[in-house]
């Protein structure tokens, strides 16, 4: 057993596993700042301490998914996602709304959000229908069968209501039906109805929605309430030039103009404090973990191993440009995360797991078992 052991260590991806600590670490540090009140010379809520336990657990998290092959959570993927709708129906019926939404169950420590940890069963249970895929490109029956996990996990979370999410699940099937080949009249088609459906999804929204989207086009029109968040970020992002004004110096985030700064608006923080410089080596990292990720499927010939990759990859692009277009006032604000930055149990161990799960298709592929 030692000797088994030693041979995975030696093969290990290095590169990610750094980039993946690396990342870990900045997001203590830039959860610690957005919490430090300069006034009083602390901290206000503590924060970082608990983004520390979670950074612990997720560390600890990813060497154990490593270590198991990768194989045994495809043959248990169905249980795993029943479970996971358990876990969704049981907020929707039984947890008390948190900010409008049934999302979380209060756990002790933190709050769990079955959202989360969905990805990881929408994930497997995905991959397993791949196990016969013949390479050919999908037509509308091949995209129906293959979003049935996504499709019924999408529908249980726009209940809670929590669009945001539920639009990640969406995008990061999009980009893997993309990566696996569409045939050129579905891809159309797919377009063609976007556009046509727009007028309809305009409809369904809610005034509030509504006017998060306008507000991206004039944040004027509403500077205290709907645009508020918009517009300081807007501020701290510039303030922050192109050296930044130097950690724990943000003023936006010591003197609380930026709601959710631990979170949602994490990058804002960084891009403050760290400016332009800082925020592009941010960006870079997070690309390189991407690519690092991503490059791992043209290495591997299982097909379910290749759509675990590529919707790890998809699901980390897509909250980290729906994020940072978020803070930049591009789309609307609908509380994404940023990837191992921002303040949270849930999300932060949904992608420590991931990573342990394709880090352990790099294992196995290098050792050949």
């Amino acid at each position: 057993m030692f000797d088994a052991m030693m041979e995975k260590i030696l093969v290990m991806n290095y590169k990610l596993i750094f980039v993946y600590f690396l990342l870990s670490i900045l997001g203590i540090l830039i959860i610690y700042s957005a919490d430090y009140n300069t006034a009083l010379g602390h901290v206000n809520k503590g924060y970082y301490l608990r983004q520390i336990v979670f950074v612990l657990t997720g560390i600890t998290l990813f060497f154990i998914f490593s270590f198991i092959n990768y194989r045994l959570w495809i043959h248990f993927a169905l249980y795993i996602f029943i479970f996971g709708i358990g876990l969704l129906l049981f907020v929707l019926y039984f947890s008390p709304p948190i900010n409008g939404a049934r999302s979380w169950i209060n756990v002790g420590f933190f709050s769990l959000q079955p959202s989360e940890f969905m990805k990881v069963a929408a994930i497997i249970l995905t991959s397993t229908m791949f196990l016969n895929y013949d390479g050919r490109l999908l037509g509308f029956l091949g995209v129906a069968r293959y979003s049935i996990p996504v499709l019924v996990s999408v529908a249980l979370i726009i209940l809670q209501p929590d669009q945001g999410t539920a639009l990640v699940y969406v995008l990061m099937f999009g980009l893997l039906i993309l990566a696996v080949g569409l045939r050129l009249y579905v891809l159309l088609s797919f377009g063609v109805l976007t556009l046509l459906s727009l007028p309809l999804v305009w409809s369904l929204l809610k005034p509030y929605q509504r006017e998060r989207v306008m507000v991206i086009l004039d944040p004027g029109r509403d500077p205290f309430n709907a645009g508020y968040q918009v517009i300081q970020s807007k501020i701290a992002i510039g303030a922050g030039g192109i050296p930044g004004k130097g950690y724990l110096e943000g003023t936006q985030s010591n003197l609380n103009f930026i709601p959710y700064p631990h979170n949602d608006f994490i990058f804002t923080i960084a891009a403050e404090e760290f400016g332009f410089i800082g925020s592009v080596i941010i960006i870079l990292l997070v690309l390189f973990l991407i690519y690092t990720v991503f490059i791992s499927a043209y290495n591997v010939k299982e097909m379910p191993a290749k759509v675990i990759i590529i919707c790890t990859a998809t699901l980390l692009l897509t909250q980290f440009i729906v994020n940072t277009y978020m803070v930049l006032g591009l789309i609307p604000v609908i509380g994404i995360p940023f990837p191992f930055l921002s303040y949270g149990g849930s999300s932060y161990l949904t992608f420590a797991i991931l990573l342990g799960i394709v880090h352990s298709i790099h294992i196995s592929r290098r050792l050949q078992v």
